[in-house]
């Protein structure tokens, strides 16, 4: 969400009905996320009963409806937004429940790392295309209005797309021969029979989920600073025009999206010198220091230093990428058949960063001073680079002995390397119920 004065617009006005504080600006921002914690649990009932695809379609066509429904929310005030964005937000509820399901049923073994970068590299294109068309809409004589319009219909275009031709499994689709079927199935384990319950305790108790989970967290506070906030930086902080600063601040996610194809790739070879477990910290590492060192090197730029700037964000959101093949393989390795759980509580964690993230910005720009945004920059940095010592200490590559199944050997449940890739997601989606 760009901030908008009224002179960047070129006569297109906020309404005079709502003229937004900074503090309402950041509940605004934590509707968002109230309305997808708020419904995780509606998400994960619809995914046990009407699979992926129907959920995931249902989800885009709310967010469509939220999204065009918008500009007329703004104009009826705090209340209205708020709810308009809570109503968006939960159509983000059910978004790592599906992308668990759709590698599970379309993954290979083999480039299950280039599957993972590629089916979350919306994370990157969708502020690669939003930022810079909004911003060039919002100075048009069809005003800021016009940029939720777009979006609206571009979204149910895409989502109709994706209920007409997508299926939860590529069993019985038109479109894929039984040849393809074999290769997308080779060398994964069967499913369960029935599902399997969730050993909470041993979970709960586990040191390497709770060091995921924390790590999680910090990535998705150094995402949603490069995804979220930069626009706003680059404008206020830096002094671009808010052309300028919407095109620039699609330039990280464009870097990023390229750094995590060349991760997946990476993640998916074999290296004699390095196991399941030294591999996802090696990966982690590259991600969290080397977006961390640069985020502190923009603590020590001065605003009048705008190349370096720019370039300092490139580099430490590029560096962000390699996570694909570290933090985010370790669910799948770790908790196999419960992944689905774990997953879950990923996603509330999302939804705790999306919900406080706005409040600790707002609370260390306060000031309005020039070096406000090293502070925020700081911490984040501190963040990502203290969870990654944490990782590196408890992380692990393989199977957690709560995941053995008694009637099965360990020697079939535990690999001696990293052979269970991340299409080895168990959704909240039993296995009878991805026929659709």
């Amino acid at each position: 969400m760009m901030e908008i004065r009224d002179s960047d617009a070129d006569g297109q006005r906020d309404p005079p009905d709502f003229d937004p504080t900074p503090g309402m600006r950041s509940l605004v921002f934590a509707s968002g996320a109230v309305g997808a914690l708020t419904f995780i649990p509606a998400a994960v009932a619809l995914l046990r009963r009407i699979g992926a695809r129907k959920t995931f379609a249902i989800a885009g066509m709310l967010s469509a409806s939220a999204t065009v429904l918008t500009p007329l929310a703004v104009r009826g005030g705090l209340a209205s937004f708020a709810l308009a964005r809570l109503v968006q937000g939960a159509s983000l509820s059910s978004l790592f429940p599906v992308i668990g399901g759709v590698s599970a049923g379309w993954s290979t073994l083999k480039y299950s790392g280039l599957f993972l970068s590629v089916i979350t590299s919306f994370v990157q294109l969708a502020p690669i295309f939003t930022v810079p068309v909004a911003g060039s809409l919002c100075v048009t004589e069809a005003g800021w209005p016009m940029a939720y319009y777009v979006h609206a219909m571009i979204t149910v275009f895409f989502f109709t797309l994706w209920a007409v031709f997508f299926k939860d499994t590529p069993h019985g689709h038109r479109w894929i021969t039984d040849v393809e079927i074999k290769k997308i199935m080779e060398g994964k384990p069967p499913m369960p029979s029935s599902p399997r319950p969730v050993p909470f305790r041993a979970i709960l108790s586990s040191p390497t989920i709770w060091v995921i989970w924390l790590t999680a967290l910090a990535n998705f506070a150094g995402m949603q600073l490069f995804i979220i906030y930069m626009a706003n930086f680059i404008s206020n902080y830096l002094g671009y025009t808010l052309r300028d600063s919407c095109l620039l601040a699609a330039l990280p996610p464009l870097v990023q999206f390229f750094t995590k194809i060349i991760a997946g790739i990476l993640g998916d070879r074999q290296y004699s010198f390095l196991s399941a477990t030294s591999k996802v910290r090696v990966f982690n590492s590259v991600a969290s220091i080397g977006s961390g060192a640069f985020l502190l090197g923009l603590v020590f730029v001065p605003p009048t230093e705008r190349f370096w700037s720019i370039v300092l964000l490139m580099l430490s959101a590029s560096f962000l990428g390699f996570n694909t093949s570290g933090l985010f393989r370790s669910p799948s390795l770790v908790a196999r058949q419960h992944t689905h759980f774990v997953m879950t509580i990923i996603q509330v964690l999302l939804c705790v960063c999306l919900l406080g993230m706005p409040f600790v910005v707002e609370l260390l720009t306060s000031l309005k001073s020039p070096r406000d945004w090293s502070l925020v920059f700081g911490a984040v940095a501190f963040f990502l680079i203290i969870t990654n010592v944490l990782y590196c200490i408890f992380a692990k590559g393989s199977p957690a002995p709560w995941t053995v199944i008694k009637e099965q050997s360990p020697a079939k449940i535990h690999p001696t390397n990293d052979t269970l890739p991340p299409s080895t997601i168990v959704t909240v989606a039993d296995s009878n119920t991805l026929t659709n």
